[in-house]
């Protein structure tokens, strides 16, 4: 195992700290993750969200706009298929 040393803005630290750990881990498994994730599909695809979870406010956010475009005509009915 080797490390490494990476300067940034302390804010940026801080907030990207935060962000981590209520996502479940610390600063340093997801800067490994994040490497690990560069050498294993040879791109820099990984993509972890607060914003992106179907709970809490961002739950309530996206049905209420669902709501509001249904009352402005904006949506697609179907026909109920039963099994």
């Amino acid at each position: 195992m080797t490390s490494i040393t990476v300067r940034m803005d302390e804010n940026v630290k801080n907030q990207a700290t935060l962000v981590v750990e209520e996502l479940g881990f610390d600063l340093p498994t997801a800067i490994r993750m994040f490497a690990k994730q560069i050498a294993t599909t040879r791109s820099v695809p990984l993509s972890l969200s607060l914003e992106d979870t179907d709970s809490g406010e961002a739950y309530l956010r996206k049905l209420k706009s669902s709501i509001a475009a249904a009352e402005r005509g904006e949506y697609t009915q179907h026909d109920l298929i039963e099994a």
